[in-house]
């Protein structure tokens, strides 16, 4: 009788371990909370980070306001500036001077998308002005500095020696924006752009600017 009751008592144990050590599996809408809760912890170091570095700035900078410390982007904005470079072809070097218009907005405050259109006249090319036509996008990681990029059209990529033709292709570059008053910006950039002709012919330029833009619906914080 006793050893029929240390067996039960045995089988029982294991049993019981056996059901405790059973792996579940999570569901669905347990995975997402999950993934959502380590997303949302993700953002939450990003934003102590930007705020301790604009917190370090105020300290440097007492003068400083806040909308120049962390600037707002999100509405829209419209632009003016002025551009000038060196066309670089595989014959030649040719200085152009032109002007630029922009719209866009700002789908954060830290990242704005817009049109930008204008003409570039290029030295030594008879009616050698240029339209030019890109959709631009501008990162800003921290304070005023920013990244940027096109991608777009000119209606000729200039070749001294040879004729006429249109353009495809981009560019890259990057820049620094100041912001004097809390809706108003100057920012300076350089680009590298890379036109592409019919032909074959690569129209390489090193691209320098001032633009002036105006920001409207600016959120406050």
């Amino acid at each position: 009788m006793m050893r029929q009751t240390v067996t039960l008592t045995l089988l029982t144990g294991v049993v019981a371990s056996a059901f405790l050590l059973t792996p579940t599996r999570a569901t669905a809408a347990e995975l997402a909370i999950a993934g959502d809760g380590g997303a949302r912890g993700r953002r939450e170091a990003r934003q102590k980070r930007r705020d301790d570095r604009n917190q370090a700035l105020k300290d440097r900078r007492p003068d400083l306001e806040g909308f120049q410390v962390e600037p707002r982007r999100k509405g829209m904005y419209v632009g003016a500036g002025a551009v000038v470079g060196t066309s670089v072809s595989p014959t030649d070097f040719t200085p152009s001077l032109g002007y630029r218009m922009e719209i866009g907005g700002g789908l954060t405050d830290r990242l704005t998308l817009g049109i930008s259109g204008g003409l570039t006249g290029h030295q030594g090319i008879p009616s050698g002005a240029a339209g030019v036509f890109d959709l631009v996008a501008r990162v800003y990681p921290l304070w005023g500095m920013f990244g940027e990029a096109g991608l777009g059209v000119s209606s000729h990529a200039p070749v001294p020696t040879l004729e006429k033709r249109p353009g495809m292709g981009g560019f890259v570059g990057a820049g620094y924006e100041f912001r004097p008053m809390k809706r108003f910006t100057v920012s300076f950039a350089v680009d590298w752009d890379v036109r592409v002709r019919p032909d074959g012919q690569v129209v390489n330029a090193v691209i320098g600017g001032v633009s002036l833009r105006g920001f409207f619906n600016v959120k406050k914080k």
